[in-house]
């Protein structure tokens, strides 16, 4: 059976729809790509930041044990005798 006049106009109207539909979904598709790539690159960044801090944190930690060395211990007053 032949399709009618307006079911081919409804057929094609509907078409039309999901071209315009397919053609924003891959606009979408990219946009969150690269959403994604740079979300990606602030983790790398985040991450690097992570391993430099970490590693200052050794550092001071090394220069507090250090600086501790060096101090001199006070030397208690011995006295001769028994003082009593």
């Amino acid at each position: 059976m032949k399709n009618s006049h307006k079911d081919m106009k409804n057929n094609h109207k509907d078409m039309k729809n999901n071209h315009k539909d397919m053609h924003n979904d891959h606009r979408d598709m990219h946009n969150v790509h690269k959403d994604m790539h740079n979300v990606h690159k602030d983790m790398k960044n985040n991450h690097r930041d992570m391993h430099n801090d970490h590693r200052d944190m050794h550092n001071v930690h090394k220069d507090m044990h250090n600086k501790k060395k060096k101090k001199k211990k006070k030397k208690k007053k011995s006295f001769g005798f028994l003082p009593f």
